[in-house]
């Protein structure tokens, strides 16, 4: 008995210090601060939008408004900086198909009429855009207006015509389609202002180009500014 009085005595510390807590945790604290989310620090997302080229219509170069489009396919990122002021980049792929009015007046790019005719040009933008949220929103993009400036490189153009042919012609056809690339009277580059208004990922835009389509060299009268339409954010 005394023997084992005496172990448990000599082995007391032993057993106090086994029972030390080597390390605590807090499960109230253990988690990431989240950094990326649509209303987080960080984040980015592709968009799609679809709108119409308008303004006002010069002489010689007008243009049919209603067939006259942008379609464009881009990739965004917004930086949060507080709850009201972001700002951002964004790069797209941009169309713009310009459909000729074919009046007796129409000196753009030539004066021949056809049944029908447009200029169509691609173009890689780069924006940079400042965003004002609006209201309180969870992790959403919430309600916001985006003002900002664009700028492009014109990569590709074509003069697309088509015509109607007569019932008696050595190709043996009702139609005949022409494209003409390589314009050598386009601007490689442009730039230009952008306001949208949106709601999560439904937004309005306009856009006003700053700069002429058309070298000054050729003397052409310059095609609308504005364009105006949808896009749909793929978040």
């Amino acid at each position: 008995m005394k023997i084992q009085f005496i172990l448990i005595i000599l082995f007391l510390p032993f057993f106090g210090i086994s029972q030390k807590v080597l390390l605590e945790e807090n499960v109230e604290y253990d988690t990431l601060v989240t950094k990326f989310g649509q209303n987080y620090a960080n984040y980015r997302h592709f968009y799609i939008s679809a709108g119409f080229l308008t303004g006002e219509n010069n002489p010689g170069s007008e243009i049919i408004f209603v067939n006259s489009r942008q379609m464009e396919l881009g990739y965004r990122y917004k930086r949060k900086i507080s709850d009201n002021y972001a700002f951002g980049l964004g790069l797209s792929i941009c169309n713009s198909s310009f459909y000729l009015n074919q009046k007796a007046n129409k000196i753009v790019p030539n004066d021949s009429l056809h049944s029908s005719e447009k200029i169509a040009i691609n173009s890689l933008k780069l924006e940079l855009y400042n965003r004002i949220n609006i209201g309180k929103r969870g992790n959403i993009i919430g309600k916001f207006m985006d003002i900002g400036f664009f700028t492009s490189y014109n990569y590709r153009a074509k003069h697309i015509t088509k015509d109607k042919l007569t019932d008696t012609n050595k190709f043996f056809a009702k139609k005949v389609k022409s494209v003409y690339k390589g314009l050598e009277y386009i601007e490689n580059f442009g730039y230009g202002l952008g306001v949208r208004l949106g709601i999560n990922r439904y937004v309005i835009y306009s856009q006003l180009r700053l700069t002429n389509i058309f070298k000054s060299n050729y003397n052409m009268p310059e095609l609308p500014v504005y364009s105006v339409g949808i896009q749909i954010g793929l978040h």
